[in-house]
């Protein structure tokens, strides 16, 4: 299944400070028309590496390329690994949003990752009237330091976002417990589940559905369409769009099909992997996006 969901709003006068900007990126689809690729869980069960058929598109085609975390098995065990990565989807450009999740954090070495991305592991990118924040769900208690800076950037953003159509938040697990609008099992479309992740070190209630998403909801009732993406899909399900009573959407997308490289006959049963593409134009404030046959889309290509 496809969809196709389209979300226009009336400009907008100012929007907020603090937030990164960069020059245009080129247009690669003509018309005016932005295309961004987000695929996510998307490491090769038999390598080291990414999925070959992820690895084999040219990402030439989109002006943003969003990584929904888990990009290898391993992803800052080794160096070379990050180099690799590097090489396929240029992790230094800021059109370029690599989410962590529990594959590419476990290893640690996150200083690598700072080194090719040039931003901390948690980072937000304002342009053409779309804001991307980039969620780092594996940072804990632990590191309270962290965590606290990260919230308070989104809270920053949620409280300052004019100017922006939309606000776009990339992340890596099934966070959102208690949402409403959403299956009340996470693991009904996430491959793993944090249901007590917390947001923050200094409030007393910091569960997501209590620190984060009336903020969230408050942003979309000032008329920016909140969407949020999270990249641990693939496994029971390819691809799915929830919406909230208050007209939020929450998008989980995710890759896995490489486990049954070695198996045609369970290869043949289990559905197709799915990317999710976005085309945005800026001019008519709209986004939409679709959920692309993997196979055929690199067949396409190659």
């Amino acid at each position: 299944m496809r969809w196709i969901l389209l979300f226009t709003f009336p400009f907008l006068l100012a929007d907020f400070s603090g937030q990164m900007t960069s020059s245009a990126p080129p247009h690669h689809c003509g018309n005016d028309t932005l295309r961004y690729f987000f695929v996510g869980h998307c490491y090769d069960w038999q390598s080291a590496g990414v999925d070959p058929r992820v690895e084999g598109l040219n990402y030439e085609r989109y002006d943003r390329i969003m990584l929904g975390g888990d990009v290898c098995s391993e992803a800052l065990f080794r160096r070379r690994t990050v180099v690799y990565i590097d090489s396929i989807f240029d992790l230094g450009s800021p059109y370029t949003h690599y989410v962590m999740g529990n594959h590419d954090a476990r290893n640690e070495n996150w200083e690598w990752y700072e080194e090719f991305t040039g931003r901390k592991t948690y980072s937000t990118h304002s342009e053409h009237g779309l804001t991307v924040f980039v969620l780092n769900t594996t940072i804990n208690p632990g590191d309270c330091e962290e965590l606290d800076a990260q919230y308070r950037l989104l809270e920053s953003i949620c409280d300052t976002i004019s100017a922006s159509s939309h606000l776009l938040i990339l992340q890596h697990h099934g966070i959102m417990q208690d949402v409403p609008g959403l299956p009340s099992r996470i693991l009904d479309y996430a491959n793993w589940q944090i249901p007590f992740w917390n947001a923050n070190c200094y409030q007393e209630n910091t569960f997501y559905i209590d620190a984060v998403y009336p903020m969230l909801v408050e942003v979309q009732q000032r008329g920016v369409q909140v969407i949020s993406v999270v990249g641990d899909g693939g496994v029971r399900e390819k691809g799915r769009t929830m919406e909230t009573p208050e007209g939020l959407y929450y998008i989980s997308s995710g890759i896995d099909n490489t486990r049954y490289a070695n198996d045609s006959l369970a290869l043949d049963t289990v559905p197709k992997d799915k990317v999710l593409i976005f085309e945005h134009l800026p001019a008519t404030r709209s986004l939409t996006w679709e959920f692309w046959d993997l196979d055929s889309l690199y067949n396409a290509e190659n």
